[in-house]
């Protein structure tokens, strides 16, 4: 049956409206839920502090909660692994000290992911030194008589890590091999552990970065620096010399803290978050807390922060081939 022309134009029309809403259809605009940001280490470290400061900053800006869960284990490989399997929609990000990006393809042998491209950068927030931290059970009042009595007493004195491919066991391991020293390495999940046995005398050193290191230290506290890491003295630290004032020049290096994303993930959500990270490091309340800690905040952005991760695993695996530093 053949219709009228008129029906026919009221059934194109029909359709036409049907068909409008499915072709104007847009995927909400991010963040419509909350945000998980995954810390790969326990919490009250360096990482899970500063990711919650962040974390108060950020979710009224967004609009959304953002969750920071802690996910410890393997030097950080447990935490970034389940980042780099989550979807690249920007709700599962990773923010994390250099290990999981630079260092752990060096040092575990079957990394569960490809850490060149498994990640997305987003932006380094902050930069710190790293502080040598002496327990009571160390008599050595500066770090020449340190290094005199360690020589004195081999394998006696021991070295806490916050797990193999840290910077808290590289630097420790490099440093006893630059000052000729037979060190003990002692490897824990992360600081508060390494803080509790180190105020207890349970192990002797650490080089904590300075956000750990910083709220131990004190006229009367138990706990004492002897090195910084840094090119210049810390302002935090003052009294306390650099690790090239005592003669190492190969030990200047600083930490850094980032967040990333699943590789493929858009540019939308990378640039909410420059948005937000970029206001975030201008807030003079926020600044001030991260610089009493020792770090210096930034905003680096993506194509920083991939240049660091590339000049960091130069470093570093450079550093594990003098140390052996390895879990394999």
């Amino acid at each position: 049956m053949r219709l009228p022309p008129h029906h026919l134009l009221r059934l194109a029309t029909l359709s036409l409206l049907l068909a409008a809403p499915a072709a104007h259809a847009q995927p909400p605009a991010y963040p419509a839920k909350p945000i998980k940001v995954v810390v790969p280490f326990l919490p009250g470290g360096t990482a899970d502090t500063l990711m919650r400061l962040i974390a108060a900053k950020a979710s009224p800006m967004l609009g959304q909660q953002v969750v920071v869960e802690n996910r410890a284990g393997a030097g950080g490989n447990i935490g970034a692994d389940e980042v780099a399997r989550a979807a690249a929609d920007g709700y599962t990000l990773l923010f994390t000290p250099p290990g999981p990006l630079a260092i752990n393809p060096y040092v575990f042998p079957n990394m569960p992911y490809d850490a060149r491209t498994a990640f997305r950068p987003i932006s380094i927030v902050g930069t710190m030194p790293s502080v040598l931290v002496a327990g009571p059970r160390v008599e050595a009042r500066d770090l020449p008589d340190l290094i005199s009595h360690a020589r004195a007493h081999p394998g006696k004195m021991t070295y806490a890590s916050q797990g193999y491919g840290t910077t808290t066991q590289l630097l420790g391991g490099l440093f006893a091999i630059k000052a000729g020293l037979e060190l003990v390495h002692v490897p824990y999940k992360g600081a508060p552990p390494i803080l509790a046995d180190l105020r207890a005398g349970r192990v002797d050193l650490v080089f904590f970065d300075s956000a750990n290191a910083l709220p131990q230290l004190g006229q009367n506290a138990p706990l004492r620096a002897l090195a910084v890491t840094s090119e210049q003295r810390s302002a935090a630290l003052p009294d306390v010399p650099t690790l090239r004032e005592a003669g190492f020049p190969d030990m200047v290096t600083t930490v850094w803290m980032g967040l990333a994303a699943p590789a493929g993930t858009p540019d939308a959500v990378v640039q909410a978050w420059l948005d937000v990270l970029g206001r975030i490091m201008r807030m003079p309340e926020l600044r001030k807390r991260f610089e009493d800690q020792g770090v210096e905040p930034l905003a680096s952005g993506p194509d920083d922060m991939r240049r660091t991760i590339e000049r960091d695993a130069r470093l570093w695996s450079d550093v594990i081939r003098v140390t052996g530093a390895s879990n394999r």
